[in-house]
């Protein structure tokens, strides 16, 4: 049995750095522009392989040059790819990445949509957790039967959903299967219809989850656990990019609540986690837990 799997997108990031972001119709030149491994599910099973962990990552890629890049780029770093190829392009984000750490990203999510129910093998869903990100055509009815499946077999469910699900009447079958509900403020709000994070809270625990937890970037994390409410303010340090730091709190968080964590620490950890993937360009982490364990001690 693994640790986890992770299901949901695995592309190829395509980022280009630029002095600042465009306004309609104008032209800016970009200063530099690189292709690395990316998508939400492959970086939180990548950031769990670094902290340790023994993760699989459940997804669709095309068949072409990236999709084989990517399979090999997850073997790599000691994730299990359980990873279908379809007759389809393989999912690419344009990341446009500002000096100070910014991102606009826009996503072709191509075979990320494609993955259907014959894809997920047995073993897929063999895991002390199951970590759902976002998708969207095919892959969320799939998703949905994901989470149901999990959570019927004993898995602990952890759901990490997009702007675009959480807009979907059918955001309510995927709740009530999720046991751990990782949100930022935006999505928080669309989902709840309330800007007060108590309110949020109330309104959402009611639909499934028993821990919800809501990121605000600089101000850290807060999290309704049983019933309890409790915060951690983020970490201050210089960012360089802030592209996959939502990914590396996931990691963190979850990485922790499989050793046991109380909730405090689950989300010291994710904070610190996402404050070390900030503090270097890329999209996935490359820091280790002993990394992770320093930081947290000198911060102390």
């Amino acid at each position: 049995m693994l640790d986890a799997v992770t299901s949901g997108a695995i592309s190829m990031d395509v980022r280009i750095l630029v002095s600042r972001f465009a306004w309609k119709d104008e032209k800016i030149k970009i200063k530099g522009i690189r292709f690395v491994p990316g998508g939400s599910a492959a970086n939180i099973a990548v950031a769990l392989a670094h902290l340790g962990k023994r993760v699989g990552c459940l997804g669709k890629v095309g068949n072409d040059k990236f999709g084989a890049e990517l399979i090999r780029g997850l073997e790599a770093e000691n994730v299990t790819p359980f990873v279908s190829v379809a007759d389809e392009r393989t999912g690419v984000a344009i990341v446009a990445i500002t000096p100070d750490g910014e991102k606009a990203i826009y996503v072709l999510s191509s075979a990320n949509a494609l993955l259907s129910l014959e894809d997920v093998r047995p073993e897929c869903l063999d895991a002390r957790v199951f970590i759902q990100t976002g998708v969207s055509g095919a892959s969320f009815e799939t998703a949905k039967d994901n989470l149901r499946r999990a959570k019927k077999s004993g898995v602990t469910t952890c759901f990490s959903p997009s702007l675009y699900m959480l807009k979907k009447p059918a955001i309510i079958d995927f709740l009530k299967n999720t046991e751990i509900l990782i949100l930022n403020r935006s999505e928080a709000t669309t989902l709840s219809g309330e800007k007060d994070i108590k309110t949020t809270f109330n309104k959402v625990c009611k639909l499934g989850p028993r821990t919800i937890v809501i990121t605000s970037g600089a101000k850290g994390a807060v999290g309704w656990f049983n019933g309890e409410i409790i915060s951690s303010p983020a970490f201050k340090v210089k960012s360089v990019d802030t592209t996959g730091a939502g990914d590396a709190f996931t990691a963190g968080l979850i990485s922790v609540y499989l050793d046991g964590a109380d909730p405090i620490s689950m989300l010291k950890y994710g904070c610190a986690n996402a404050a070390l993937k900030i503090r270097y360009e890329g999209t996935r982490q490359t820091h280790k837990k002993e990394d992770v364990d320093l930081f947290l001690k000198k911060s102390q």
